[in-house]
Formats: C-alpha cells, sequence, structure tokens
C-alpha cells in the first residue's frame, strides 16, 4: 500500500478516515490509463471498514476526494466496482456518476472470477486542454 501512495504523491490525492484512534476507511485517486490522452480521467476508489459502513464516512471521503480532484483540473472520475455491491453502487450512484459498463469476470478474488462494474462522473463541463 505504501508504494501505491507513493507513486501517485503529488498527482493524485489520498484520504483517510480515523475513528477512535485507528482508520476507519480510505478513499483515493490513480492513473486510469498510462497514456497521455487519459491524463485528465482519474480511477477513483474508497473502503470503509465493515464495522463502520453506512455510517457516512464513505461518502465524506468522496466528495472530498472529487472536490481535490477538481482543484487538480481533472475532467472524470471513474470507479471500477467489483459485483455484486450494492452498497458501493448507491454510494457513487448518489454522488452522480453514472454506469457505463461492465467488464465480465474480469477480476479475480476469494477463488472465482468477479464482473467488474464502471461508473463515470464529469467533474467539470469542459475538460482543461
Amino acid at each position: 500500500m505504501l508504494g501505491r501512495i507513493e507513486a501517485s504523491a503529488g498527482t493524485y490525492p489520498w484520504l483517510v478516515a480515523e475513528g477512535d484512534s485507528a482508520v476507519i476507511g480510505y478513499a483515493y485517486a490513480g492513473e486510469f490509463r498510462q497514456r497521455a490522452a487519459y491524463r485528465w480521467s482519474a480511477e477513483v476508489s474508497v473502503y470503509i471498514d465493515m464495522h463502520h459502513r453506512a455510517k457516512g464516512a464513505g461518502r465524506a471521503l468522496m466528495t472530498r476526494l472529487l472536490e481535490e480532484l477538481r482543484a487538480g483540473d481533472f475532467a472524470n472520475a471513474l470507479a471500477g466496482v467489483t459485483l455484486p455491491n450494492t452498497a458501493s453502487k448507491r454510494l457513487f450512484e448518489s454522488l452522480g456518476f453514472l454506469p457505463v459498463g461492465v467488464f465480465r469476470s474480469a477480476g479475480y478474488k476469494f477463488g472465482i472470477w468477479h464482473d467488474v462494474g464502471w461508473w463515470q462522473l464529469a467533474l467539470r463541463e469542459f475538460p482543461p486542454k
């Protein structure tokens, strides 16, 4: 995790939520694709500890993350969600993200293949030049 944070330092934000002197969640942005044409888009993700979900931490982290991306001149935020994941789907859609597609059997975890749904949010009306 530290390597991922260090690799994106200065370009993409990482945020942490604390409660009772412990980390309860985090949200971050990262490179969407390596080619220069995609530099205006960022992939976003949020994780909240299972004991702290549905209490507003995810929304607070993602709202702040999107504000920081807008301030950094990003044009799009894209979120990949391993399916099924009703909570993530609801969170992203409540923040204005629109579903844009599904990659079938694109992720492998917990010993099985999963579809990955994608959501997109335009961060500004016109992309920067």
